[in-house]
């Protein structure tokens, strides 16, 4: 009558928990880090977008204006029948174009204003028929340069002028 039952002992099953428990920690710990990974590709991914964004609707707006000028951080392109108005602060670039805005959290370091070639004097001045605009901005520690272009036709110089 004497049948004995197989089983486990209790350092048996002591060293399966401990052994499971590291496991466990081990792999939380590969999971934290690689959620924080994620978290930075996505951040890094979206200071991107935002500016491939801000450059695609810069040059869009750019090469589609009849005019383009600058006054007091404020650069105004405008077009056949409205304008599009990128207002430059310390830290963020707003696009305004027909009520609705536009908010890129990306930080202008530098614009360049030029006209016919030349710098314009102060930040303060009225300065129209811009040539080429040099935008610096930094993103995610980076530096990024921004460089567009305007070239006026005849015409548009004499209407201007006439005006």
């Amino acid at each position: 009558m004497n049948k004995q039952v197989k089983s486990f002992t209790i350092v048996e099953i002591m060293v399966v928990l401990i052994l499971s428990g590291v496991l466990f920690l081990i792999i939380s710990f590969l999971l934290n880090a690689l959620n924080l990974e994620f978290k930075n590709y996505q951040k890094k991914s979206d200071q991107i977008l935002a500016c491939s964004r801000l450059s695609s609707l810069m040059h869009k707006d750019i090469s589609s204006s009849l005019n383009i000028s600058w006054y007091l951080n404020k650069l105004t392109c405008l077009q056949d029948s409205s304008s599009v108005v990128y207002e430059f602060s310390d830290s963020i670039i707003i696009r305004t174009h027909a009520f609705v805005s536009d908010t890129f959290f990306i930080v202008p370091k530098k614009i360049l204003i030029l006209k016919q070639g030349e710098e314009s004097q102060e930040d303060g001045d009225y300065v129209d028929n811009i040539d080429n605009i040099e935008l610096e901005c930094v993103s995610e520690e980076q530096l990024i340069t921004f460089s567009f272009s305007k070239f006026y036709t005849a015409d548009q110089l004499i209407a201007k002028d006439q005006k």
